[in-house]
């Protein structure tokens, strides 16, 4: 028996849901061996892409990471950076690798065109607007120390070098590409303007090391984990629901001997992810999730091995966590997911003479119903329209002339 989810709306009556949610803990799942550097999800996490930075291969999931298939991207490139459109239809990739560079594909990772190329540069981050036209790409010259920041405005075709941009660190884009953040080192800088200004940010009051920085979806949440210039203090988590202007420290971890930090959040920003690998030391790496904002925080352990990448789907239902080498054999699972019900909130806006509907973009797929009195209901004989700026389904439909109820009815 199928699970059966609503959202239930009234019009102009608040809106309240009706949902059951299991918590699930970290599930392990079997994926091509090798040292996975980098991982990109689409909005409902249902496609995803990793690269290996071993072996110079990409993978393409289109089933939550049940299944990959092998792309036929043929380019030696340690690859180091990825990153891919809301429905997983336009991917960039960047690694580390003599005369390589950023390559495309517009078609879900069939066909592949190299995009751009510096010559020796690493490329350590990308990021990528929802609808796949605007991307930012963060690069490191080796043989001559500088930082860059590169802009598309045309799904890679052209680039533009941002002049007095910051320096290179993990940088995350909103969904409409308008806002970018950068975790530099000593702050993180932010562009409320595509990138044509920066201000730096400072998420704590101690100096530190602010070693990532990401938001999902619409880009209403900014989570950050600094690294105290102390030792002695533990690292901060901070989040910040207003692109950087102010900060709320969420919590806290003491692992001071990190190899490899990543982490995702829900575009709500209600559920958070962290994870920490050590150097050689104790060999253990760290999953810390909060589905609470940050109120508390629970801690699995994964043995012998580093974290390289994590996403988390728009609506913070679906959350994967690509491992790298393992430091002792054997080598355990180089792939974990966690998966819970999504409960997407139906919004009600009414306008003159008409009426909105909108919800985020689930992980499963709902659709929208109509009761005249909360007996019978009939699907709503319209499509949603998907807004890119900010990951919403939208349905526009005249105004009832009598009350009307509406929810949102999983399939």
């Amino acid at each position: 028996m199928s699970l059966h989810r609503e959202v239930l709306a009234a019009v102009l009556v608040a809106t309240m849901a009706v949902s059951v949610a299991f918590a699930q803990d970290w599930t392990p799942f079997s994926v091509p061996p090798g040292n996975w550097g980098c991982l990109a999800s689409s909005a409902d996490g249902r496609k995803l892409v990793g690269a290996d930075y071993w072996n110079d291969q990409v993978f393409v999931s289109t089933n939550f990471g049940s299944t990959w298939t092998l792309t036929n991207l043929a380019a030696n490139n340690s690859w180091s950076a990825v990153a891919c459109s809301a429905d997983g239809s336009v991917i960039i990739v960047g690694g580390y690798a003599q005369d390589q560079g950023l390559y495309v594909s517009q078609d879900s990772g069939v066909t592949w065109r190299l995009a751009f190329s510096l010559g020796v540069y690493y490329w350590n981050s990308l990021a990528c607007s929802s609808d796949g036209t605007r991307m930012v790409a963060v690069s490191n010259s080796w043989y001559d120390n500088t930082n860059s920041v590169y802009i598309s405005t045309n799904s890679g075709a052209d680039w533009v070098h941002l002049t007095g941009s910051p320096g290179a660190g993990p940088v995350t884009m909103s969904a409409d590409g308008s806002r970018l953040a950068i975790a530099t080192g000593a702050t993180v800088d932010v562009s409320t303007n595509f990138g044509l200004t920066w201000t730096s940010r400072y998420p704590t009051s101690e100096p530190a090391h602010h070693r990532f920085v990401t938001t999902s979806g619409e880009g209403g949440t900014l989570l950050v984990l600094s690294w105290p210039t102390n030792r002695s203090l533990p690292a901060l988590i901070s989040i910040s629901s207003d692109w950087g202007a102010t900060w709320r420290p969420v919590g806290s971890t003491t692992n001071t001997s990190w190899y490899t930090v990543s982490g995702a959040c829900s575009a709500d920003g209600v559920t958070l992810a962290i994870a920490d690998s050590p150097d050689q030391g104790d060999y253990m790496t760290r999953l810390l999730l909060s589905t609470n904002s940050g109120a508390s925080w629970s801690t699995q352990l994964i043995a012998g091995t580093n974290i390289c990448s994590m996403v988390s789907s728009v609506d913070g239902s679906r959350l994967a966590a690509a491992l790298g080498h393992s430091f002792t054999p054997p080598t355990p699972p180089n792939f974990y997911i966690r998966q819970t019900t999504p409960v997407p909130r139906l919004q009600v806006f009414p306008l003159p003479g008409n009426l909105e509907l909108s919800w985020l973009l689930p992980s499963e797929p709902f659709v929208l119903e109509e009761s005249p009195d909360l007996l019978t209901w009939s699907q709503v004989d319209a499509t949603p329209i998907l807004n890119y700026t900010n990951l919403h389904y939208v349905v526009n439909l005249p105004a009832p002339i009598v009350p009307k109820f509406y929810r949102l009815a999983s399939q």
